[in-house]
């Protein structure tokens, strides 16, 4: 199995994990915070590996980017003291998420292409 062949699933597979539990965590459900952050690790993961695999071609510097502003951002919704940017983060965060999801498909569709 090729490497973009396992990022791609490792990042689709987190990433349904991750919008599940978040959109659960917000919502009230008893969601174990840590199996949320694992599956967004898992698929930044994927994305990386994705956007490394295929450096220079449009999107991937994008698709690095993206994962490094995803993690921050969870990470300011746990904290009471930057309260006032919860507005902005409870969008900005899942938005962005969504974003690396396209990226990962993007990306993963260039890799594939090329090899055929």
């Amino acid at each position: 199995m090729k490497a973009a062949t396992v990022a791609l699933y490792a990042a689709r597979l987190g990433g349904l994990a991750a919008l599940v539990l978040g959109l659960a965590f917000r919502l009230g459900q008893p969601v174990p915070i840590h199996a949320h952050m694992a599956a967004g690790a898992l698929t930044i993961f994927g994305l990386w590996t994705l956007a490394v695999l295929r450096i220079r071609r449009p999107g991937a510097w994008l698709a690095l980017a993206v994962g490094l502003l995803i993690p921050p951002l969870g990470l300011i919704q746990m904290h009471e003291s930057l309260a006032a940017f919860n507005a902005v983060t409870e969008w900005l965060h899942p938005g962005l998420a969504v974003v690396a999801l396209g990226l990962v498909e993007g990306l993963a569709r260039k890799a594939t292409a090329q090899t055929v």
